[in-house]
């Protein structure tokens, strides 16, 4: 019996619907309650300025040493 497209789209509406049961699910199972997910997202939210920060430095201290050591070699 040959598939129409009304049925090909349902079937695709259920398979999103499907999906995000499940994306609902496994975030749920990962942290279970809402204090606690607004708890982690204040975390990460709060330290990724420091954390942007950290990695600037870390950079420009690379490029220094990078810099030096084209000084010495020459």
């Amino acid at each position: 019996m040959p598939r129409t497209a009304s049925k090909r789209a349902d079937e695709g509406v259920f398979e999103r619907y499907l999906l995000l049961q499940i994306e609902i699910t496994l975030a749920e199972t990962a942290f279970p309650s809402a204090r606690e997910r607004d708890l982690v997202s204040y975390f990460f939210e709060r330290n990724e300025p420091q954390q942007q920060q950290e990695e600037e430095e870390e950079q420009q201290q690379q490029e220094e040493e990078q810099e030096e050591e084209a000084r010495l070699s020459e």
